[in-house]
């Protein structure tokens, strides 16, 4: 007897010689049986194939087990409310049905959020399932589930354009060869349609007239047509990368990008940051299928072909109830595995002009009514800017951040927020001044002349704003007209520090909000000992408790926290997070109704005893959003810390991408002045930087460390140089290097002892 799986089908009845084959189908739907007939002869046994069989027995109609489903409720009930929550919208209907016959936005979706990760010039998908569809409306988990069913995680690799080529052709198998009057079936039943693939950044034409091999009638990138040396990057998903579904002309293609990085979640990053999503945002025409006759037999057949299992409906099956007996309930059959399609209503296919069409703009979530007798605040903030005024690429080449582009990221959330049932309230959580030249040569005045141009209400007080000494942090805080706080700052005898603010209460329309601020506990350790002298930095629970129970009495109808102080959660930022922030949250004795955070430069997007906790990476290279549905003046609060009064309706990080901002002007002109002052300095030509070298992690030795501790070695004229991970800033990139390039690695000012 051999049991297997894999293809999704069922087979039983079967036998090869004296071997039964038994196969049941996919996601459980079916259960195989076997029955064996042994003999036994002198001590030897055997079975007899002829007294044997083989069978498959539906699940449906059959009783659910009491006890699996009292062990997988909780989960159960848990992946339905992860699965169901809008995380974005969109304001017309994108359909999948007929992904692999034309060029469709929902695909081009997936290829151009692969493309702009790893910053390939080209990128390739599959279409999975031909009931994908996103209905006009609210976006959920489990829509973008339907559309990439998969784990697969994102790779890219660089290829010849004949490499391409061969791509291309072992892809275009799928479908039988078309002949003019041929009745026959529209695709070769042996090639699965997962195993069709479709290829962003580069224009080409299938003709399924010709035999298989020679169907790539048209291919250029760029224009150009390809030539069989030239070479790309292109990304995909791993399964693919290994050669999976047989694409062995990519064996040997070297590997360029991996990050482990699933492909689905990142669809549900780019729908969380973006808010709304439109075809047009995605959707670019570039291969086709010739002739039209081939194109029209494929679309009729193509709703239900042979060789792919269950339907994609039943990879997620986000229904608010238990599924009736019999259903299947949803799973992942691995990397590569064949999805399918269900049958359905057969539609025409959608042309250019529909993908390309806009309607109005539909409100975020966030702008959606206030539960009744509430009032939506909206909580804007940024941490760790680090005097970041200037764009600046990421490891994918992505250009983030800047301070006109963060201004008017910040705008744009501001005018989400409806006028009269929303306020809006910009934070900070720390550690704005140090990092860059037009910064560090200004002593951060230009920082903040832009928070004050932006309208910050408040900032943690971050370790590196003691770098330049107490003195000039005092001159800061005179300037600034928000307040930079730090409850938890003592003298060292205890006494409070009359210069630095423990809180403060704004008002933003009927609400009352008190803010909190608090600075690192390990402060004293983190800068120049000189820098803090006379101060300690105290355990900051019990005082935030003592401060939150003040600003109640004097009638705060919320209570926000500003910490620099962070954590490092999982990739996405909403589990398994550790660290100062989160232990601040458990040990609160008093509610809060949300913590910014800072410090870590790390993604946390999480809630901890209900009070959401966010932190935007560095750099003004995102945004956090958190939305707080605070009752109205009068209204009974609760007193539980699980904040059962003060909803939250949504918490976010959005990237602040260049391309999607156009810089706001008053800030955009600080910043260019800013720049202007230093410019003659910081181009001044140092070096040429033969090939990239990247930070490291803790722990690792890696050239951009060896390089710096290297070149503090030479100047001490010393056998030995330490130099801490933390104090290396950034990367140092191929190319033309200047004094501003290298200061951004060494922006602190330390001076070399030996």
């Amino acid at each position: 007897l051999v049991v297997f799986g894999h293809s999704h089908k069922e087979l039983a009845g079967r036998a090869i010689g004296s071997t039964l084959l038994l196969q049941p189908k996919n996601w459980a739907t079916s259960v195989g049986i076997a029955h064996l007939a042994v003999t036994g002869c002198a001590g030897a046994r055997h079975v007899v194939a002829e007294r044997s069989a083989t069978a498959v027995v539906p699940a449906s109609g059959h009783a659910e087990s009491p006890a699996v489903l009292a062990v997988t409720d909780a989960i159960h009930r848990e992946t339905v409310a992860y699965v169901t929550t809008p995380i974005g919208s969109t304001p017309v209907a994108w359909r999948g049905d007929s992904a692999r016959v034309t060029d469709t936005p929902l695909v081009d979706f997936i290829l151009e959020v692969e493309r702009t990760a790893t910053g390939a010039q080209l990128a390739s998908t599959a279409a999975f399932s031909l009931d994908a569809k996103l209905d006009a409306g609210p976006i959920t988990v489990a829509e973008l589930a339907r559309l990439y069913p998969y784990d697969n995680t994102l790779r890219a690799v660089r290829l010849t354009g004949q490499q391409l080529r061969e791509y291309l052709e072992h892809s275009a198998r799928y479908f039988k060869t078309f002949a003019p009057g041929d009745a026959g079936p529209a695709f070769d039943p042996e090639v699965p349609g997962y195993n069709f693939d479709i290829v962003a950044g580069a224009d080409y034409t299938l003709d399924l007239s010709k035999p298989v091999g020679a169907r790539v009638t048209r291919l250029s990138v760029n224009g150009r047509p390809v030539a069989p040396t030239d070479t790309f990057t292109m990304a995909l998903n791993n399964y693919r990368q290994t050669g999976g579904g047989g694409f062995a002309m990519l064996r040997g293609a070297p590997l360029v990008y991996d990050k482990q990085q699933e492909i689905r979640q990142l669809l549900i990053d780019e729908v969380r940051r973006r808010g709304t999503i439109r075809p047009a945002d995605y959707f670019h025409a570039n291969w086709k299928l010739e002739p039209a006759a081939a194109v029209a037999r494929a679309y009729g057949a193509g709703r239900r072909e042979p060789g792919e299992g269950g339907s994609a409906r039943d990879v997620v099956g986000p229904t608010p109830a238990r599924p009736a007996p019999g259903t299947p309930n949803g799973g992942s059959s691995g990397a590569g595995a064949p999805d399918a399609e269900a049958a359905g209503p057969r539609r025409a296919p959608i042309s250019a002009a529909d993908a390309a069409l806009q309607s109005a703009p539909t409100p975020p979530s966030a702008t959606l009514p206030a539960r009744p007798g509430t009032v939506r605040l909206r909580i804007v903030s940024t941490n760790d800017f680090h005097g970041a005024i200037e764009a600046r690429p990421d490891p994918r080449g992505v250009m983030l951040g800047g301070a006109g582009a963060v201004a008017a990221a910040i705008a744009r959330a501001r005018r989400e927020c409806a006028p009269v049932h929303c306020e809006t309230l910009v934070l900070d959580g720390g550690d704005m001044f140090q990092g860059t030249p037009a910064s560090n040569l200004a002593f951060g005045r230009p920082v903040v002349a832009v928070y004050n141009t932006v309208g910050y209400a408040a900032a943690a007080l971050g370790n590196h704003e003691f770098d330049w000494g107490q003195d000039t942090l005092r001159a800061l805080m005179k300037a600034a007209h928000y307040n930079i706080l730090g409850a938890n700052v003592r003298y060292t005898d205890g006494r409070d520090v009359p210069w630095v603010r423990n809180d403060t209460i704004v008002r933003r329309g009927p609400l009352t909000i008190g803010i909190i601020g608090v600075a690192l506990k390990e402060t004293a350790a983190d800068t120049r000992a000189a820098n803090t002298v006379g101060l300690r930095f105290d355990e900051a629970a019990p005082i935030v408790d003592s401060i939150s129970r003040a600003l109640r009495r004097r009638g705060a109808d919320a209570v926000v926290v500003i910490a620099h102080a962070g954590a490092f959660c999982s990739r996405t930022g909403t589990s398994d997070c550790a660290g100062e922030i989160i232990d601040l949250a458990r040990n609160l004795k008093q509610p809060v109704d949300a913590i910014v955070s800072g410090h870590t430069h790390s993604l946390v997007d999480v809630a901890v005893r209900g009070i959401p906790i966010v932190q935007a990476y560095k750099n003004g290279r995102a945004i956090a959003v958190i939305d707080l549905d605070v009752p109205r003046r009068g209204a009974r609060r609760g007193a539980r810390l699980s904040a059962d009064t003060v909803v939250v309706p949504r918490a976010e990080v959005r990237e602040v991408r260049t391309t999607d901002y156009a810089p706001e002007a008053r800030v955009d002109s600080i910043a260019r002045r800013a720049l202007e002052r230093v410019a003659s300095r910081v181009n001044t030509p140092v070096a040429t930087i033969a090939e990239t070298m990247r930070k490291g992690r803790k722990g690792e030795q890696y050239a951009l460390g060896n390089l710096v501790a290297d070149a503090q070695r030479w100047a001490g004229k010393s056998d030995i140089a330490v130099m801490n991970n933390g104090g290396i800033r950034g990367d140092l990139r191929a190319g033309p290097a200047t004094y501003g390039t290298l200061f951004e690695l060494q922006p602190f000012g330390n001076v070399l002892y030996r």
